[in-house]
């Protein structure tokens, strides 16, 4: 199969999608199934908008968001590899008790985006804000990885912040967090 920036995967059931080289589709229409990618080598470009209620986890590989992305259920799932949002995801949401679980995974931002929580662990964990704003609503859980940039990240005295292990921060300004 051939797949372009022009295809429709439509998922009838919990899928893992395998390939020996990256490839770029419009969407995926996921319904509530959930999308998990197979191998290191499935880099996965979504160029348009995509809805998320059953979950989609990247693996060790690449996963890039071009469109804006609603995650509606449980929500993004990384244990390697990139995740990036586009400059075109600026309108990305995420339902309450949504958020993002990236291990030992770089987080790229080509946007600003709002996300309930975000949990980035592991050695290799790391976040590249280019200059925009990571708005964290609920809560931020680290631990184990290399010192992380906090310039663009914004919480408020709603904002919970957790370790899961060794963690150093750089922040210029305030960090604000819930009592």
């Amino acid at each position: 199969m051939t797949f372009d920036e022009k295809s429709t995967i439509k998922l009838n059931a919990g899928t893992i999608l395998s390939s020996n080289a990256a490839f770029t589709v419009k969407t995926i229409e996921m319904g509530t199934n959930g999308l998990s990618l197979g191998s290191d080598s499935t880099d996965l470009t979504i160029a348009d908008n995509l809805t998320v209620i059953g979950g989609i986890g990247s693996g060790n590989a690449d996963l890039t968001l071009n469109g804006p992305v609603y995650v509606q259920g449980s929500g993004i799932s990384s244990n390697g590899g990139t995740v990036t949002f586009g400059s075109g995801a600026g309108e990305t949401s995420f339902a309450e008790g949504t958020g993002m679980r990236l291990d030992n995974t770089t987080l790229e931002l080509k946007t600003s985006l709002n996300v309930n929580w975000l949990d980035l662990r592991g050695v290799s964990s790391a976040l590249k804000t280019n200059g925009n704003i990571l708005n964290i609503n609920e809560g931020i859980e680290i631990g184990g990885g290399s010192e992380l940039d906090f310039t663009n990240v914004a919480t408020d005295n709603e904002s919970e912040l957790s370790l899961a292990g060794d963690a150093s921060i750089t922040k210029t300004g305030d960090i604000v967090l819930s009592h």
